[in-house]
């Protein structure tokens, strides 16, 4: 599997201006990743049996932000980025086992 790490702490400050619903969804997602209500999260998802974590999927037109909120929600939060290649892992035809 094709994965490689972006540490936190090489991401540049950047200022993302959002409004409405999406700036108050963002803000949801980077309280849930400060450590404690994570670690209080995964508790409960555990205690019903669950995996931990969060997964979130961002979708839009490219160039619209979706890999900045990735960084910038990285920086703020302390947490470094795994990327994977889903090309390398997954078969692009529904039903295929995934990639060796």
């Amino acid at each position: 599997m094709s994965k490689s790490i972006i540490s936190n702490t090489d991401i540049k400050e950047k200022k993302l201006f959002f409004e409405g619903k999406l700036k108050s969804e963002i803000d949801f997602i980077s309280k849930t990743l400060q450590q404690e209500q994570f670690d209080e999260m995964k508790s409960r998802l555990e205690e019903e049996g669950l995996t931990p974590g969060i997964n979130v999927l961002l979708y839009g037109h490219p160039g619209t932000g979706k890999t900045e909120i990735c960084y910038q929600l990285s920086r703020q939060t302390g947490r470094d980025i795994v990327l994977v290649d889903l090309s390398r892992v997954k078969n692009k035809f529904y039903g295929e086992s995934e990639k060796e």
